[in-house]
């Protein structure tokens, strides 16, 4: 993939992110916790797809602009050491992992209940994920 390719996907892989934060932000002050769990995920998958995609050496499926959901954290862990110290990038790991585990549980277990505490955890996570790339990318311009 060209480097314009990857620059363009990386630039809708944040608006991405963008929206899916302000999703998860109206979602959790209307109490739709089990919805703003998945929009807290996705937003953070798409804010650090966005740095992901730039590295060449990571290759997607054919069908797919973006990582696997199941190994985004130790992609963060082997791909993100430059953008990241070491602790930050140990708590985005444990972050992602956190909140992928609470976006299965929400979209595919319909019956358990989504509390607050949990949704507030999740956009928490996002959020927190969203300041670490927003600072990184505004580090590249």
């Amino acid at each position: 993939m060209k480097k314009e390719d990857r620059k363009a996907i990386a630039s809708a892989w944040l608006d991405v992110g963008e929206d899916a934060l302000l999703a998860a932000e109206h979602l959790y002050s209307e109490k739709r916790c089990r919805s703003c769990v998945s929009r807290s995920y996705y937003a953070a998958y798409a804010f650090l797809a966005s740095l992901l995609v730039m590295k060449p050496e990571i290759t997607f499926h054919e069908d797919s602009e973006g990582p696997g959901h199941a190994s985004l954290s130790d992609l963060v862990g082997n791909h993100l050491q430059n953008e990241f110290g070491f602790t930050l990038r140990k708590q985005i790991r444990a972050d992602i992992r956190t909140l992928y585990a609470y976006r299965l549980s929400a979209d595919y277990h319909p019956r358990l209940s989504v509390q607050t505490d949990v949704a507030h955890k999740a956009l928490g996570a996002a959020r927190t994920i969203a300041k670490a790339v927003r600072a990184r990318k505004e580090g590249y311009s």
